[in-house]
């Protein structure tokens, strides 16, 4: 499904879907998708199947193995490992400076 959201200046354009109720064709199978997501898994070796992040964060599909639970917890490995590192150089870096003078 392609969304026509072209840049009119600095606004997108209103889709004319927009309001309306999805077509046949624009539902998606929920018990399928939840499979999907579960039994598909990633190919390392297929770029389009790798995490990776732009400005609007990480977008794909299960059906298309480029978002299914392999991916939620590559991400969530990786969150958690970025904010222990944030965590463990804040702890350095305020333990080294000087404690401030007490009136």
């Amino acid at each position: 499904m392609s969304m026509d959201n072209r840049l009119v200046g600095n606004a997108k354009q209103i889709d004319p879907r927009a309001g309306c109720p999805p077509s046949a064709a624009q539902l998606v199978d929920t018990a399928k998708l939840i499979d999907a997501h579960y039994a598909r898994r990633p190919d390392p070796a297929t770029p389009a199947q790798r995490v990776a992040f732009g400005t609007s964060g990480y977008r794909g599909s299960s059906f298309d193995s480029t978002f299914n639970e392999a991916h939620v917890l590559a991400i969530t490995q990786a969150t958690g490992a970025i904010a222990s590192r944030s965590a463990s150089q804040v702890h350095c870096s305020s333990s080294s400076r000087p404690a401030p003078p007490s009136h």
